[in-house]
């Protein structure tokens, strides 16, 4: 918690639970996984790994947790409450996975 509160003081966008999740992807020695501008801003400033939704849903693919009709559905959901993504290139990525 000590290394949130250092961060804290670094960076004023994210939230402190977001700079909780930051402090831990750092101790633990792993990447952080956030759709956040500004948390993704201080991880690279931080020189810790971050990927977001996309990389994610294309992982999940790739890997045959969940099938391209799957992540579509997915996808649908998340434009429907809102969530802002570049759908172009999430559409794109799902054709070359669907290849």
């Amino acid at each position: 918690m000590l290394r949130a509160v250092e961060f804290a003081s670094r960076y004023r966008r994210p939230s402190r639970l977001d700079l909780a999740a930051l402090a831990a992807a750092e101790q633990q020695g792993c990447p952080l996984i956030t759709g956040d501008k500004n948390l993704r801003a201080a991880a690279e400033s931080e020189r810790i790994a971050v990927y977001g939704t996309l990389w994610l849903m294309e992982r999940l693919v790739i890997t045959q947790i969940i099938s391209v009709a799957q992540a579509r559905v997915a996808y649908a959901r998340m434009r429907d409450l809102g969530r802002r993504l570049p759908w172009d290139e999430a559409e794109s990525r799902l054709r070359s996975l669907s290849r």
